[in-house]
C-alpha cells in the first residue's frame, strides 16, 4: 500500500515537472522552466529575506510576460523548507518605507517651469517522508498554494535525478542539472513550483501571488548561482530585515551593490509590521549583473561595520519668492529702476553742455586716412570681416596662450603622436585645461578614460589628481598605448595613470570584476558608435555626484539628422537620448568652435 502512495504521488511530481523539457529561464533566486516551444521571460523581481540569527524567511514576487500558459520554477534551499502564499501588500509597505525623501531647494534665478519660462512640462503542511531507500530522490512534501503546486525535493545526485525523470519520461536540461550539481554536493533540498492557474489557454502574465519559503539558517544566504543560465542581463532588488545593517559579502561576478535605504522601521502594523517583529532594521540593496555567466555564487550576507542610515533625497526646486513676487524679478526691476534714472541723469546733464561744430571736412577726412594706415589697410579699400575659420584659430590662439600653454611634456606628446602617426585628433590645449579644471572641481580621486590615443588629454586629467589619486585609460590599439605610456612616463604620471590594452567593452566587464572604487570622473572621447554603452558602463562604475563626459558629440552637425545611417551619429544620438531619459542622470550638450572646428561635448551627472 505504501509503495502504491509513493508510486502516485511521484507520478504527480513528474507531471509537475515535466516542464523541465524546455531551456531555463533564471531569475534572482531560481530558474523559470517555460513549457516547450514556448517562451517566458521575468520582467520584475521583488524579494525580501528576513533572519533572526536561527532561521530564515525568503518572501518573493515575480512579474512575467511571455506565451507560456504553464511553467515550473525551482529554487534550492540550504534545508528543509516550509512554503506558503505571501501577502501581496508586503511589497507595497516596503516601497513606502524605503521613498526617498522630498525636500525643497531655492533657486534665485528663472528655471524652465518658472514664469517666464513655464511651458508646463508636464501556513505550510506537516513534511511528509518520501524518500525511497537508496532512489537518489525524495519526496518530502507536496502542497496546492493558490495557483501553485508546490513540491519539497531532495536528491542526493543530479544523475539519479536525471535518471528518475527520465525512467517517467521526462528529461533535466543538462545545463540545469550542471547548475545544481553544488547545491547536490552540499545536500541542499529544493523547492520545485508549478504555475498551474485554473483557466486554460491563458499565458501567464502579470504580477503573481508572492511565495513564502522559511527553514533554518545559522547565517543568511540569498541563492544567485542559477541565475549563471541567462543569456541577458540580470538586476537584483533585495530588501533585507535583520538586527542590524546587513551587507553582501561580495559582489558574487556583478556590479558593486548599491545601498538605497538603510534604517530602522519603528512602530509598523500589517504584513510588514509581522515580517519585521524582532528583525527592525531594514537594508535595501541593488545589484547589477552585465555578464550572468560570471556569476560565481551564492550572495552571503552579513552584519556590516556599523548601523549608518541611508535615505534617498529628491529636491525639489523651488522659486525663492518676497511677498510673492519672484525675487529675480524684484531685484532686476529694482537694477532697471536705477538705470533709467543715471540714464536720465546723463542725458539732462549731457544736453546742457556746448555743442562742438564738427571739424572741416578735408579735416576729417585726414583724419580717416590717419587711422586707416594706422591699422594698416589701404585707404579707399573697406575691410572684409575675417574668414569664420580663422577667426576661430586667432581666438584659441589667444586663450590658450594667456590661460593654458603646453609645457615641455605637453608639447613632447604632440611631437611623439605625430612622428609616430597617430591621428591628428588630440583635445586642444585649451579643452585640456578644461578637462583639468573639470576634475579639480570634482575633487575626482578616481578617474577613467576611454580612449587614450596618445595620451594628451590623459596629462591633463592627470595633473588633477591628488597623489594617491589613480587614473585608467583603455585604449583599443597597441602602437597608441604604447606611444602614450611613454609620454605619461616622461610626464612623471607613470604612478598614477595606467593604460591597458584591448576593446573597451571587453576591458570594462573585467575591470568591474576588480570591483574597484567608484570613478568620480569619466572622459569617453572613443569609437562614437559605441557611445551610449560607454555611458552604461560609465553609470555602473560610478557614485552618486560622479561627471560623465562624451566627447565630440556634434558631429559636424549631423547629431541634429534623425535620419542619418551613420554608425558615429546614432551611437552618439543614443548616448544623448540616454542620458536624457536615464532616472540616474542629469545631463546637458554644448556646442564649440575653435581650431577643432564646429564640434561640442555632452555633460552628465549621476544622481543617484
Amino acid at each position: 500500500m505504501r509503495a502504491r502512495i509513493l508510486t502516485v504521488v511521484l507520478a504527480l511530481l513528474g507531471v509537475q515537472l515535466s516542464w523541465l523539457m524546455a531551456p531555463a529561464f533564471a531569475c534572482g533566486c531560481g530558474a523559470m522552466v517555460p513549457d516547450p516551444a514556448r517562451r517566458i521571460a521575468v520582467s520584475h523581481e521583488q524579494s525580501v529575506v528576513r533572519w533572526d540569527g536561527r532561521q530564515e524567511q525568503i518572501v518573493m514576487r515575480l512579474t512575467v510576460t511571455g506565451s507560456a500558459e504553464h511553467a515550473a520554477w525551482i529554487m534550492p534551499v540550504p534545508h528543509r523548507a516550509t512554503v506558503r502564499l505571501g501577502d501581496p501588500a508586503l511589497f507595497d509597505q516596503l516601497a513606502e518605507a524605503v521613498a526617498p525623501v522630498h525636500r525643497p531647494r531655492y533657486h534665485f534665478w528663472p528655471h524652465n517651469g518658472d514664469w517666464p519660462f513655464d511651458d508646463h512640462d508636464i501556513a505550510a503542511d506537516a513534511p511528509v517522508d518520501g524518500t525511497a531507500p537508496g532512489a537518489g530522490v525524495g519526496v518530502v512534501g507536496r502542497q496546492r498554494l493558490g495557483p501553485f503546486d508546490v513540491a519539497r525535493l531532495t536528491a542526493t545526485d543530479p544523475a539519479a535525478l536525471q535518471d528518475w525523470l527520465h525512467d517517467h519520461g521526462f528529461s533535466l536540461p543538462a545545463r540545469l542539472k550542471t547548475a545544481l550539481r553544488p547545491y547536490v554536493d552540499h545536500r541542499w533540498e529544493y523547492v520545485a513550483v508549478r504555475l498551474a492557474p485554473d483557466a486554460h489557454g491563458i499565458p501567464l502574465n502579470g504580477a503573481l501571488d508572492p511565495l513564502h519559503l522559511t527553514f533554518a539558517a545559522d547565517r543568511p544566504v540569498y541563492p544567485m548561482r542559477l541565475s549563471r543560465l541567462a543569456t541577458t542581463p540580470q538586476s537584483l532588488g533585495l530588501y533585507v530585515l535583520a538586527a542590524h545593517r546587513m551587507e553582501t559579502g561580495g559582489t558574487i561576478g556583478g556590479m558593486r551593490p548599491d545601498v538605497l535605504f538603510a534604517g530602522r522601521l519603528g512602530t509598523r502594523q500589517g504584513a510588514l509590521g509581522k515580517l519585521a517583529d524582532g528583525t527592525p532594521y531594514l537594508t535595501a540593496l541593488t545589484q547589477s549583473f552585465p555578464d550572468p555567466s560570471r556569476i560565481s555564487g551564492d550572495h552571503e550576507l552579513r552584519r556590516a561595520a556599523s548601523d549608518t542610515p541611508v535615505q534617498q533625497v529628491i529636491y525639489e526646486d523651488e522659486l525663492r519668492r518676497v511677498a510673492g513676487i519672484p525675487a529675480w524679478a524684484l531685484t532686476v526691476g529694482g537694477a532697471l529702476a536705477a538705470a533709467v534714472a543715471v540714464a536720465a541723469v546723463f542725458v539732462v546733464r549731457r544736453s546742457r553742455r556746448p555743442v562742438i561744430p564738427p571739424p572741416p571736412v578735408s579735416l576729417r577726412r585726414r583724419s580717416a586716412e590717419i587711422i586707416e594706415a594706422g591699422t594698416g589697410r589701404h585707404s579707399g579699400k573697406a575691410a572684409g570681416a575675417m574668414s569664420g575659420s580663422q577667426l576661430w584659430d586667432d581666438v584659441d590662439d589667444y586663450f590658450i596662450s594667456n590661460l593654458s600653454p603646453d609645457d615641455e611634456a605637453l608639447e613632447a606628446a604632440l611631437r611623439e603622436s605625430e612622428a609616430a602617426g597617430l591621428p591628428g585628433i588630440a583635445v586642444t590645449a585649451a579643452q585640456g585645461k578644461f578637462l583639468q579644471l573639470l576634475a579639480q572641481v570634482q575633487g575626482a580621486r578616481h578617474i577613467l578614460e576611454i580612449g587614450t590615443l596618445g595620451g594628451y588629454s590623459t596629462i591633463w586629467l592627470g595633473r588633477a589628481l591628488p597623489e594617491d589619486g589613480r587614473l585608467i585609460s583603455l585604449e583599443h590599439n597597441a602602437k597608441h598605448a604604447d606611444v602614450a605610456t611613454r609620454n605619461l612616463a616622461r610626464a612623471g604620471l607613470d604612478k598614477v595613470a595606467e593604460v591597458r590594452i584591448g576593446p573597451a567593452l571587453e576591458s570594462l566587464p573585467q575591470l568591474a570584476d576588480e570591483n574597484p572604487a567608484p570613478f568620480d570622473l569619466v572622459f569617453i572621447d572613443a569609437d562614437k558608435a559605441n557611445n551610449a554603452h560607454y555611458v552604461e558602463w560609465a553609470l555602473r562604475l560610478t557614485r552618486a555626484g560622479s561627471l560623465i563626459i562624451v566627447d565630440n558629440v556634434v558631429r559636424g552637425g549631423r547629431v541634429a539628422d534623425a535620419g542619418s545611417s551613420e554608425p558615429d551619429v546614432l551611437g552618439t544620438r543614443a548616448a544623448i537620448e540616454l542620458i536624457a531619459t536615464h532616472p540616474r542622470l542629469s545631463g546637458t550638450a554644448i556646442q564649440t568652435v575653435g581650431s577643432k572646428g564646429h564640434d561640442g561635448f555632452a555633460l552628465a551627472r549621476v544622481l543617484a
